[in-house]
C-alpha cells in the first residue's frame, strides 16, 4: 500500500512539475518558486497523515489553485501600486513578496495538516 501511495505521489509531484514549469512563461519565477516549496511542504507530510489518496491529492490541487489566486491577487496589488507610487513601492514589495507568500502556504497547510489528522502512535499509552 505505501509503495503504490509513493507511486503515486512521485508521479503527481512529477505532473506539477512538469505543468509549472511548462506554464513558466505565464507564471512568475517567484511564484513557481512558491508552489514548488509548498509542493515540497506538503508532500513531506502526505504519508504521515491518515485520509484517502483521493482527499489528500485534491488538498494539494486546491492548494495549488489558492497559490496561483493568491499569486495572481499579488501581481495586480504590484501593478496598481507601482503604478500609483512609483518603483519605491515595487523595491518594497519585491522585499516582502516571500513574507506574503508564506501567509498562504503556512495558513493552508495547517488547516490541510487538521482536516487530515496524523496517525496514531501504537506506543503512546506506555508514555507519561
Amino acid at each position: 500500500m505505501k509503495t503504490r501511495l509513493a507511486l503515486v505521489a512521485s508521479i503527481s509531484t512529477a505532473g506539477v512539475a512538469y505543468l509549472l514549469t511548462g506554464y513558466l512563461h505565464i507564471l512568475s519565477l517567484e511564484t513557481a518558486a512558491i508552489l514548488f516549496v509548498f509542493n515540497f511542504l506538503f508532500l513531506s507530510f502526505l504519508f504521515e497523515l491518515n485520509g484517502t489518496l483521493r482527499k489528500k491529492l485534491g488538498l494539494l490541487a486546491l492548494g495549488n489553485l489558492m497559490g496561483l489566486a493568491w499569486n495572481y491577487l499579488l501581481a495586480i496589488i504590484a501593478d496598481f501600486g507601482g503604478s500609483y507610487s512609483g518603483d519605491i513601492f515595487i523595491i518594497c514589495f519585491r522585499i516582502l513578496f516571500p513574507l506574503l507568500n508564506s501567509i498562504w502556504v503556512v495558513s493552508f497547510w495547517s488547516l490541510s495538516l487538521s482536516v487530515l489528522p496524523r496517525l496514531k502512535l501504537e506506543h503512546a499509552e506506555g508514555i507519561t
